[in-house]
């Protein structure tokens, strides 16, 4: 679960059967409640649902932006959700790597149709962050392989006829950083002006700062 920069939606990934008219198959669905203050609605405002393409579960596990990586060897599955900041939907990080935009949709119109994955392989993010709602900016390797030295990428959100999302794979590389960046690493991404700032604070206590113009 989490919520988005603003505090006024809520976010949730589950797993397993769908208990309602039209949907008796396995899925994994994004739930999206309003927040009024201190209440949230009780009932959610967007759903969208997926084919299911993990293992059959025992234990549904949901984390906030800590984590990339499925546990391998145990029968659970970790999602990791990150909102826009200033539009509905969130970019869903599935495990192995994998991350896809979420196609959300209200309630009402779309309750009992699938919404296909437009998943792209990032196997080197370590950490990632989405900004405001067109780009995700990442920690990744950006070495032959996978291998060399850490760098700051922007993978900008497309968006298409039909109200698809898209994620760029291949991103734009930023900048190269100094810090040993993990999974266990936040990052922010912060509006100076017509710059933007991106903050990496990590777990050894180091904190960097990287500036970079936005695009245009």
């Amino acid at each position: 679960m989490a919520f988005n920069e603003s505090g006024d939606l809520l976010y949730a990934w589950a797993f397993g059967a769908v208990e309602s008219p039209g949907i008796s198959e396995s899925l994994e669905s994004l739930y999206v409640w309003r927040v009024h203050g201190r209440s949230i609605t009780h009932q959610h405002e967007f759903e969208t649902h997926y084919p299911s393409v993990t293992l059959p579960i025992q234990q549904t596990k949901l984390n906030f932006l800590t984590a990339f990586q499925e546990e391998r060897g145990r029968n659970e599955f970790t999602a990791v959700l990150l909102p826009y900041d200033s539009y509905p939907g969130c970019i869903i990080s599935a495990g192995e790597g994998k991350f896809f935009p979420a196609q959300v949709q209200r309630l009402l119109l779309y309750h009992s149709q699938k919404s296909p994955r437009y998943e792209q392989e990032l196997p080197t993010v370590k950490v990632a962050r989405v900004f405001q709602h067109h780009s995700l900016v990442t920690v990744a390797r950006c070495g032959p392989l996978g291998w060399g030295k850490r760098c700051l990428k922007e993978h900008q959100i497309t968006y298409e006829d039909g109200g698809i999302q898209l994620l760029d794979k291949t991103g734009k590389v930023i900048s190269s950083i100094e810090s040993e960046a993990k999974q266990t690493s936040e990052l922010a991404v912060v509006q100076s002006g017509l710059d933007l700032v991106v903050v990496i604070c990590n777990i050894n206590g180091t904190v960097e700062f990287i500036r970079f113009e936005m695009r245009k």
